[in-house]
């Protein structure tokens, strides 16, 4: 297979083209992903060392450099093993771990090989593991967490059993599917789980503790969707239909935030969670009488949170969010698989012209010393710009390619179709160039 040489993640954001645009906190862009990726169900993206995005879809495995696409399934080379994905976890060692309803898969993104990882503990033609999560541990340990509650430790291309819930407590829970697997703390291994537990195993000189299991009663068989951690030992987990709670791991206490307890945010309905940066966490819910417009904002330090009014292009605004992830340097929201960047106001470029359903290009623009900004578009033609308001004020129909400013009140410009136009700024008139030729200079005098 010949592949182009990839990308770096940079390049995928200069061809994300447009912006949409809030007065403060937070702005959407759309991540323009090619056609044939638009026609795949995305169910999950990760970003790896590289800057690559990869992707699981209804089609197999996808990675995106910013230019191409290259699809990997049953029947590719390398091929996966199955192409029906669960979860993807790029490591720290160039290794991309897929896991798929029949176990887990090693894709080394060096050599391009793809191998299952075995478990020779298990039958494997009884009990095929379904991978739910991967997570990784500060030595460098790889881990898998499944659908029926166990949990893995990779041991060179085979699977180890660390632990397994239902037989912790026999016939105790419907569903003990392991959610996710991290050490946020140093000697401290997590596990979130759809049985309503938070589980520790503290790591002594590479050897793992038993389990201790952390929640209340009443979120027995409740299902643990979420978890962000923070330095500070506290975690906020979001939990179906019964709402987010602040999780302390230091002491085991479960408390609800009364903010968004007030709002019922997470009490029905799907709530979607990602880190912004170390203390705050970006949450959105489709709640009907919330609604993906609502953006909440979690600051873990100060225990506060904001709110704020999102906009969406009017040609996504019935759409459902099915996904939202942090993924290192970007922020990408999937509406109805259409793939939205959410970026913050005060680290962006300051937009205007910007328009949900339709490319704008710029062809030329010019600022006045007076501050009248000058622009020609593909879409509004020859406008003036009031920076402060954004209110545009249409001057002309002409395409105009290039502004050129020939004394206080005219501007030259260049054209399309038109040719070289005079603009009078005080009468907002047009008039075509007048040229004079001199036959001996072999060249022409411009006359407005």
């Amino acid at each position: 297979m010949y592949i182009r040489k990839p990308f770096l993640l940079i390049v995928l954001l200069t061809r994300m083209l447009y912006v949409y645009s809030q007065e403060e906190g937070f702005i959407f862009r759309d991540a323009k992903f090619p056609e044939n990726l638009q026609s795949q169900v995305i169910t999950d993206v990760i970003r790896d060392s590289a800057g690559l995005l990869w992707m699981a879809t209804s089609g197999g495995l996808c990675r995106y450099d910013g230019n191409e696409t290259i699809f990997l399934n049953n029947k590719s080379k390398p091929a996966i093993p199955n192409s029906r994905i669960k979860t993807l976890f790029p490591d720290r060692q160039n290794n991309l771990w897929i896991g798929t309803e029949n176990g887990l898969v090693r894709f080394d993104l060096r050599s391009w090989e793809m191998n299952f990882v075995k478990n020779p503990e298990l039958d494997q033609y009884v009990h095929k593991p379904d991978i739910e999560c991967i997570g990784q541990g500060r030595n460098g340990n790889i881990y898998a967490g499944s659908f029926d509650g166990r949990l893995y430790q990779v041991n060179g291309d085979s699977l180890k059993l660390l632990l397994d819930i239902n037989r912790d407590y026999p016939n105790h829970f419907n569903k003990p599917s392991i959610v996710s697997i991290s050490e946020p703390y140093a000697g401290e291994l997590w596990v979130s789980t759809k049985a309503g537990k938070m589980i520790r195993l503290r790591i002594r000189e590479g050897y793992l503790s038993p389990p201790t299991y952390f929640g209340l009663p009443e979120l027995n068989n409740t299902e643990i969707e979420q978890v962000h951690f923070h330095p500070s030992g506290k975690c906020l987990l979001n939990i179906k239909d019964r709402g987010l709670y602040l999780f302390d791991t230091q002491n085991g206490t479960f408390d609800q935030i009364p903010a968004l307890e007030r709002n019922q945010v997470g009490k029905d309905g799907t709530v979607y969670m990602a880190p912004f940066n170390n203390d705050h966490i970006l949450i959105f819910t489709n709640k009907a009488s919330i609604g993906k417009e609502q953006l909440f904002t979690y600051n873990f330090p100060t225990n506060h949170v904001s709110k704020q009014e999102m906009t969406y292009p009017d040609n996504l605004k019935d759409d459902h969010i099915v996904w939202f992830k942090n993924l290192g340097n970007s922020l990408l929201m999937s509406l109805n698989n259409h793939v939205l960047e959410l970026l913050p106001t005060n680290h962006r470029f300051h937009t205007l012209l910007s328009n949900g359903t339709s490319i704008n290009s710029i062809r030329s623009i010019y600022k006045h010393s007076d501050g009248t900004l000058y622009v020609g578009s593909y879409k509004d033609r020859f406008i003036a710009i009031n920076e402060r308001t954004g209110e545009k004020e249409t001057l002309g129909g002409q395409f105009v390619y290039r502004i050129l400013p020939w004394s206080k009140d005219t501007l030259l410009l260049g054209t399309e179709g038109s040719g070289l136009l005079w603009f009078d700024r005080k009468k907002n008139d047009f008039h075509l160039l007048g040229l004079v030729w001199r036959q001996k200079a072999k060249n022409c005098q411009l006359k407005p």
